[in-house]
């Protein structure tokens, strides 16, 4: 999964931050692949979360100072993603191997989007 121009949100720290989330989602997903072992999952699975923890305070104390007007929505879906994810990586923590395809799907699937569909939204506010 490789970030591309057409992910710019067009504000430079937060462009840096979603390839950061990028480079971190690949190097799970390859660990994975690699069949690297659960403590190195685990490890980078923390990693990953407190990252996105740390991007999301970011992108929504930006959207609060500019008063955007989307933030309760925006908020809502970044809580909800974070209690979707922490739930998958329970799942495989708990020898739920499909919680683990699952949770690689999610990961893909929700960047790309949540760029797309949503931080695109506060892109001409902040």
């Amino acid at each position: 999964m490789d970030w591309e121009p057409e992910f710019s949100v067009g504000i430079d720290a937060f462009d840096a931050e979603h390839m950061k989330l990028f480079d971190l989602v690949n190097e799970f997903k390859q660990a994975h692949a690699d069949g690297k072992g659960a403590a190195k999952l685990e490890i980078l699975f923390a990693s990953l979360e407190k990252y996105v923890v740390k991007h999301f305070a970011e992108e929504e104390a930006a959207m609060k100072a500019a008063n955007y007007p989307g933030f309760d929505d925006h908020c809502s879906k970044h809580e909800a993603l974070q209690k979707q994810i922490s739930s998958l990586w329970e799942r495989y923590d708990k020898d739920d191997a499909q919680g683990m395809s699952e949770l690689i799907a999610t990961l893909d699937n929700w960047l790309k989007a949540h760029i797309l569909e949503v931080d695109m939204g506060y892109k001409d506010y902040l």
